[in-house]
């Protein structure tokens, strides 16, 4: 997608810092702007839960819009778990405590039960009290 002028791909360490953020070339002096999606895939169920945590706390304060995540719906409690091991996260349950009332497809439904989910944070209050009560 180089040659697209709206499309930006970059890897990054969310864990570590919040997302970057932007501006067109074309577009000198204009302020930076705020990514609209972050897809977040098969990340955080091979993270421990506290950079886990510090991955969304970096991810809201970024600003950004709107977050596809791998989610485990059935999963009742998210165990702890050394840095690259894997758990079966459900981003609705502790520590994670999104919301569970959100659209979500099951994305292997013939292998395992993790959905992807599609969450939409600008302006919810949820995503505000996350940062408030979850991120110093």
């Amino acid at each position: 997608f180089r040659h697209h002028r709206n499309k930006h791909f970059a890897f990054w360490d969310a864990g570590g810092c919040q997302l970057p953020r932007f501006r067109y070339e074309t577009e000198p002096g204009k302020e930076w702007k705020t990514f609209d999606l972050a897809h977040v895939r098969d990340v955080i169920q091979h993270l421990p839960l506290e950079r886990g945590v510090q991955f969304f706390c970096n991810l809201f304060a970024s600003g950004v819009k709107m977050l596809i995540a791998t989610s485990y719906p059935g999963t009742r409690v998210n165990n702890n778990i050394e840095h690259g091991d894997w758990y079966q996260s459900n981003l609705a349950e502790d520590p994670f405590g999104f919301p569970a009332d959100v659209e979500c497809v099951p994305t292997h439904p013939q292998h395992e039960g993790d959905s992807t989910c599609v969450y939409f944070l600008e302006g919810q209050e949820w995503v505000a009290k996350y940062l408030a009560e979850k991120c110093g």
